[in-house]
């Protein structure tokens, strides 16, 4: 099957037809870069194959160093290990969840037998077993569908993560999301542990984080409502993440730039850009200039997108970004910025 199932197909059909893609003798290895959503995806197929499949095991490309993660993976007795260990000798049939083969080149070794993901297709896609549904804000929802396809009730800690996987991908349903998405959540919430949930929710620090918020502290700038702070080498790309976050929960402020350096030497590095994404109303002609300004600091390319609405042209795109140019321009001629 090169093309993946069309809609009008009942999930009751593509459960049976699931079912006879892993055979009672087969070894079954499913591969995920580790996140919630990928995590509760991958052990609700195993849920699916269990005593339908000599063994099920489930392989992760990635380091898991969040600390919500982490007590995900604790609290709910994620059973995964790293690549690293697996012997592809010991696996007859190959399934991909949450992602295609295209998104990492660890992914790419590797023919499918099943294939389940949300997101849009971006290259020919080739599995027995291949069920994409770029519709679904989560690939939770997609799994919670076929454990009711199969009339299986998850045990509270396979709802606790699909459930999780469904708040943290669709960002408790601000991205945009579907009725289906709606109808898993609801469906989950029965069998969902809120305990569990909250401790989960609540894991957003380790002690040894408590060094690098501190730090952060110390270098934070303000330049007009921009909370910026460049925390220099950093052994975790995700602490950037929550730390601008974090300073998101000051009031007075609108923007939070956070940067860092990870892994290679500065010497070894390309140059380094910020992307600058505007959509809706037209930047304040302020802001435009404290991005600028922090771009200078770090020496960095700014690059503009305009993301245009249905009823823009591209004449009216061109207002916002025209503001960064004379902005710059003017800092060009006042020496404090070279385009």
């Amino acid at each position: 099957m090169e093309t993946p199932f069309p809609k009008s197909i009942s999930f009751a059909k593509k459960y049976s037809r699931l079912l006879e893609i892993v055979k009672a003798s087969d070894t079954l290895g499913i591969l995920i870069n580790a996140d919630p959503d990928s995590m509760a995806s991958a052990m609700a197929l195993k849920r699916i194959f269990w005593k339908k499949a000599r063994s099920v095991s489930v392989y992760r490309i990635n380091s898991i160093k969040r600390a919500d993660n982490l007590a995900f993976v604790k609290f709910l007795t994620v059973d995964h290990k790293h690549i690293r260990y697996l012997k592809r000798s010991r696996i007859k049939k190959w399934a991909l969840v949450d992602s295609q083969p295209q998104h990492h080149e660890l992914f790419m070794k590797q023919q499918y037998d099943i294939i389940i993901d949300h997101h849009p297709v971006t290259d020919q896609l080739q599995a027995n077993f291949l069920d994409i549904r770029e519709d679904y804000g989560a690939n939770s929802s997609i799994m919670a569908e076929y454990l009711k396809a199969g009339k299986i009730k998850p045990s509270s800690k396979l709802a606790t993560a699909l459930f999780y996987g469904i708040k943290t991908d669709t960002h408790n349903f601000v991205r945009a999301t579907i009725s289906h998405d709606m109808d898993a959540f609801k469906y989950l919430y029965r069998f969902t542990s809120l305990r569990i949930l909250r401790k989960i929710e609540s894991s957003e620090m380790t002690r040894g984080m408590l060094f690098e918020y501190r730090r952060a502290m110390e270098r934070l700038i303000f330049i007009g409502d921009i909370a910026f702070v460049h925390m220099e080498r950093v052994d975790n790309p995700d602490l950037l993440v929550l730390i601008a976050d974090f300073f998101m929960k000051i009031a007075e402020i609108q923007w939070s730039i956070v940067s860092g350096v990870y892994q290679k030497n500065l010497e070894g590095y390309e140059v380094m850009k910020i992307i600058v994404p505007t959509v809706g109303a037209v930047p304040h002609q302020r802001t435009a200039g404290y991005i600028i300004d922090i771009a200078k600091r770090l020496n960095t390319q700014l690059v503009v997108l305009r993301i245009l609405s249905e009823d823009e042209t591209e004449a009216a795109g061109e207002q916002s970004l025209s503001l960064f140019i004379e902005n710059g321009k003017k800092k060009e001629s006042a020496g404090e910025w070279n385009l």
